[in-house]
């Protein structure tokens, strides 16, 4: 399965750039750093002020008074001096609270440096379910520690203690479990637990080897882009990779594919990403993948359609549009509303990544509501047409944890307007919509710490609990994981069991 590419290729540069950087020779000189009060209150009352100004989702899933009071809190406890990482981890609590997958913050906006410095525990994780975590790769020199061998305890502390102290700092929307769950399950691990847990220079782990017999090896702290090239000459890697990498390396050249597949009467459509290096080509050039697509299916008499959309992060919101117009058989709305909390005149908005002259535009066509906010007139305000060449056939749609943002919109609109049939996990994007469009690029004055805040809430065109803020569920639930963990059918055996008609719904 593509998650070895995942835990290799996606890591949290890609989720948190722009990301982190440090003195040169791999020593953090934040970590000797003390914030003294003022500077701190300051740029809490910075941030502070652009959530509430700016932020259309501050209190989606956490109530206003509530949200008021957690913040009260916080500044109360900024009465003295604090080492930089403990702040950081107060305003990172704080942005976790948010439950916004496009609302991150990291140490410095500066990139520069931070691969070839930050020192960090040298392990690729897998969390198995809520209470079990296994290696996936050893980045490290040491071949102790193998494959699918359960974490026991990274110096002396539990891996459920770690988990419980890290999960909320692993930003995801609403309460989607599945998206946490990769977050805590790649790159990000050895990240969130470098800036929120500690910076050792070693690491004592104890584990329980494939057979059950504890383990215990102690590692030195290393620094991340060496990680890679110890992961590669590890040999306890190399039969995983060895399954799995040519596969994965040839689905990130080829990220739109059709295939017609010859064990099942089906073709798998094949969409890792909504935007990859096409950039502002996107639309032109994925418009004419997907009409030479629909064409041949048409002409190939397709009668099942599997849609793989597993572990694509989103991307160009026409993206999914344009898909959308292919399944639909009758003008269908897609999005319901889209709206901001400010009507153009915040002056956080010098650090947004539109123009002002698309910011004056924009204003000319809001329409403020009763409820404060304010809704924007887009080109997807109307239904959307059906394409003539649209898909008639079934058509079966592949999930999980990592399917957000532009994708989760789609995956919504689909199953709201039941074009087909989900297999995998919940998604990683809100059922009834995420935040996203636009973002606010904001640097802290005196700490620096940098802070990505979206502008506009996406609301699709769709009925549902949106107070629970969960994403899209599957209809077959099957959770995706690293081969070497499988005990139970991968959902790809489930949707060519649905194609024969041999499938078994799970609870």
């Amino acid at each position: 399965m593509r998650l070895i590419t995942q835990l290799l290729m996606r890591a949290c540069l890609v989720l948190l750039a722009p990301a982190l950087s440090f003195a040169q020779g791999g020593i953090d000189t934040l970590n000797a750093k003390i914030l003294q009060s003022p500077a701190m209150q300051a740029d809490f009352t910075y941030l502070r002020k652009a959530l509430e100004e700016t932020h259309p989702g501050l209190y989606r899933y956490v109530p206003k008074a509530d949200m008021t009071r957690k913040m009260d809190s916080l500044y109360a406890r900024l009465d003295g001096p604090l080492p930089y990482w403990s702040y950081y981890a107060m305003l990172s609590s704080l942005i976790g609270e948010i439950r916004c997958a496009h609302t991150f913050m990291v140490p410095t906006e500066n990139t520069n440096g931070f691969l070839n410095q930050a020192r960090v525990f040298p392990f690729t994780i897998w969390f198995v379910n809520a209470d079990q975590a296994c290696v996936v790769l050893n980045r490290s020199g040491d071949t102790t520690l193998r494959p699918g061998y359960e974490l026991l305890s990274i110096n002396g502390e539990s891996m459920q203690s770690i988990k419980e102290r890290l999960w909320l700092h692993a930003w995801a929307d609403g309460h989607i479990e599945s998206a946490r769950r990769y977050r805590m399950s790649n790159d990000m691990f050895m990240l969130l637990y470098y800036m929120i847990i500690g910076r050792p220079e070693k690491f004592v782990v104890e584990a329980l080897d494939a057979g059950g017999k504890p383990v215990r090896v102690e590692v030195p702290a290393l620094v991340y882009a060496n990680t890679g090239k110890l992961l590669m000459k590890n040999p306890v890697n190399q039969q995983l990779l060895k399954a799995e990498l040519p596969a994965e390396k040839k689905r990130g050249r080829q990220p739109w594919q059709l295939e017609i597949l010859k064990d099942v009467p089906a073709a798998k459509l094949t969409i890792t990403s909504f935007g990859g290096k096409s950039g502002p080509d996107f639309k032109k050039r994925f418009g004419r993948f997907l009409e030479k697509s629909f064409r041949e299916l048409k002409e190939k008499n397709v009668s099942n359609l599997i849609i793989d959309l597993l572990s694509n992060g989103g991307g160009y919101d026409a993206g999914g549009v344009v898909l959308f117009s292919y399944l639909i058989r009758k003008p269908t709305r897609y999005y319901g509303r889209q709206h901001t909390v400010t009507d153009g005149s915040s002056t956080y908005l010098r650090f947004a990544d539109v123009s002002a002259e698309d910011i004056a535009n924009e204003k000319k066509g809001m329409v403020r509501e009763e409820d404060g906010t304010y809704t924007l007139k887009r080109d997807f305000d109307q239904a959307v047409m059906p394409n003539p060449n649209g898909y008639t056939g079934k058509v079966y749609f592949l999930v999980n944890g990592l399917s957000g943002s532009t994708t989760a919109e789609f995956t919504a609109a689909a199953h709201y307007n039941k074009l087909g049939t989900f297999i995998g996990e919940e998604t990683g994007g809100a059922y009834c919509g995420g935040n996203g469009s636009s973002f606010i690029h904001l640097t802290l004055p005196h700490s620096k710490i940098y802070v990505n805040i979206p502008l506009v809430y996406y609301q699709m065109a769709v009925e549902g609990d949106c107070a629970a803020g969960r994403g899209t569920m599957p209809d077959y639930p099957v959770t995706l994981k690293p081969s070497i963990f499988y005990d139970s059918k991968n959902p790809w055996e489930v949707v060519k069991d649905l194609i024969k008609g041999q499938a078994v719904k799970q609870d």
